[in-house]
């Protein structure tokens, strides 16, 4: 009701956490309905602190619905997007989920080089020892570890693809 109310600043979280939901559960048509709605809202929305977060959260989720959806240029340039926005307000968690979004597309694109390049960086800078470990950052390095996995099966290399996996195991 408050999207309907033209409650740009109100709506974006409950819209947001639906988009989530939608995501999560495969659901394509109903989730770029709903990244279509967040983006004209955020355009109404003044930039500061909170909406830059929530516009953060929108630009990765974006990049998720549209490569589901097979709209893989779009889900580059939200992914680019969030990539820029992360590392602009100290996001190390959503820098390295925009870029395992980038290697996931440069997988589907067949450039499997440009996939793990930037796989390593995700590993470099969710590695070490970082000042906070939360499950968001520990989930995208799973995850990163799993693509980076996945992309040495591919590519033959079954010894390596054992310890990415196992690296992902021990992050979950």
């Amino acid at each position: 009701h408050r999207s309907q109310a033209f409650d740009h600043a109100g709506c974006l979280e409950p819209l947001l956490e639906a988009l989530e939901a939608r995501v999560q559960a495969g659901s394509r048509r109903t989730a770029l309905r709903l990244v279509g709605r967040l983006a004209v809202h955020f355009r109404h929305v003044p930039s500061d602190a909170r909406s830059e977060r929530l516009r953060l959260r929108f630009l990765l989720l974006r990049g998720r619905a549209q490569q589901d959806a097979g709209q893989f240029e779009a889900a580059t340039r939200a992914y680019r997007s969030a990539e820029q926005l992360a590392r602009r307000i100290g996001d190390l968690g959503a820098s390295a989920a925009a870029r395992t979004g980038l290697a996931e597309d440069a997988l589907q694109h067949g450039r499997m080089l440009s996939a793990i390049a930037l796989l390593e960086t995700v590993h470099d800078d969710l590695g070490g020892e970082l000042p906070v470990r939360s499950p968001s950052t520990e989930s995208v390095a799973a995850q990163a570890h799993a693509l980076h996995g996945r992309i040495l099966l591919y590519l033959g290399q079954s010894a390596d693809c054992v310890k990415q996996l196992l690296a992902a195991k021990k992050r979950v």
